[in-house]
């Protein structure tokens, strides 16, 4: 029973009780589905560094499962060192679940080790692997920009029933390539997919600029199965085919919704694109919204309008340790377009050793 009240705190987001429910627990009680449990918790409320303290903390009490969430709190905070560290100790990687293998598939794909992904895929035994394997591979070829992987892998286990999460995948490497006909074959023999697969049919559609099935899509869907995931991907898909009014109407028509990092940002990109200080100041004095993806889009919108000064206050106002190229692009971008070049110049040569392309396209 304590280790479903431990599960129930974790899925509405209150950790403080899941915290006390797990410490109230006499030590020895606690067992290895405790731990998994509270682990779970901070994973699934971004709280990965204590469910690594957890483990680290009960070590020698370990399973595939907490193994698993210890591969998962890794991968999602991007610390190698800890990960590979278990993966090695691993001695004999296939007698461990399916579930642990896919974990570590993920994982290899979240740190681009595309190489030890596909070794480790590639000698699981054929009647092991599940569909959560195949996408976990099609993942990791994805994120590190191998969509022509993903999309022969998908085909290559075609006998397989692929669920929601493997044609979304399918769908995301064809929209990355480009790939018109494979991807619209997939979503014409697809019909009962879920709300995620419909976002990605709309990203899909805005993708090769056939706007007019991506609105079809998006109206199809049920106002009570709408969410800020489908607002999003039709307003990327309005912004992205040059028609920034229809997106910052359909982000006002569904106000009612909590509209996210993601909704925000794009209203203020398609802001920028038109001009429209009004709308765009309205939102950001009205959000407390501190992503950097978001902050980003403040830096843009305001060298857009010329307003500098904000736009500095912008910049001054990440703290230095989450600084990032982004940023820095953004902050230049905004001082060449309003004539200041030499304060590019010299934000450059700040963060000398940092720089991209972009940034060093921004400074020539």
């Amino acid at each position: 029973f304590t280790n479903s009240v431990i599960n129930f705190y974790g899925k509405i987001g209150d950790v403080y009780n899941a915290v006390n429910t797990f410490n109230n627990i006499p030590i020895y009680k606690k067992n290895i589905v405790t731990i998994s449990a509270m682990m779970n918790c901070f994973i699934d409320n971004n709280q990965n560094e204590k469910a690594i303290s957890l483990y680290e903390e009960y070590n020698g009490k370990h399973n595939d499962i907490t193994n698993s969430l210890f591969i998962k709190a890794c991968t999602n905070i991007g610390d190698a060192d800890k990960g590979i560290k278990l993966i090695k100790s691993t001695t004999k990687i296939m007698d461990s679940s399916i579930t642990f293998i896919n974990t570590v598939i993920d994982f290899y794909g979240k740190i681009g080790d595309v190489n030890n992904a596909v070794n480790t895929f590639n000698i699981i035994p054929e009647n092991r692997k599940n569909i959560v394997t195949i996408n976990a591979m099609m993942n990791c070829f994805i994120d590190n920009n191998q969509n022509e992987k993903a999309i022969s892998l998908y085909e290559q286990y075609n006998h397989y029933t692929h669920d929601d999460v493997s044609n979304l995948l399918f769908i995301k490497a064809c929209t990355n390539i480009g790939d018109v006909d494979k991807g619209t074959k997939v979503i014409k023999s697809t019909t009962n997919g879920g709300i995620k697969f419909i976002a990605s049919k709309i990203d899909f559609y805005g993708k090769i600029g056939d706007v007019n099935n991506a609105v079809n899509t998006f109206n199809n869907i049920p106002e009570n199965k709408k969410n800020i995931v489908t607002i999003g991907a039709m307003m990327k898909c309005f912004i992205d085919n040059n028609q920034n009014e229809k997106a910052i109407s359909i982000y006002e028509q569904y106000n009612h919704y909590k509209h996210d990092d993601i909704s925000n940002t794009l209203f203020i990109k398609a802001c920028t694109n038109i001009g429209d200080a009004d709308k765009g100041i309205k939102l950001i004095k009205s959000t407390t919204n501190d992503s950097i993806e978001f902050t980003n889009s403040v830096i843009n919108f305001y060298g857009k309008i010329g307003d500098v000064n904000n736009a500095v206050n912008t910049f001054d106002n990440i703290s230095k340790k989450s600084r990032n190229i982004v940023d820095i692009g953004a902050m230049m971008k905004c001082f060449i377009d309003n004539n200041q070049n030499e304060k590019a110049i010299s934000l450059y040569e700040q963060y000398n050793g940092q720089h991209n392309h972009v940034s060093n396209l921004l400074f020539i």
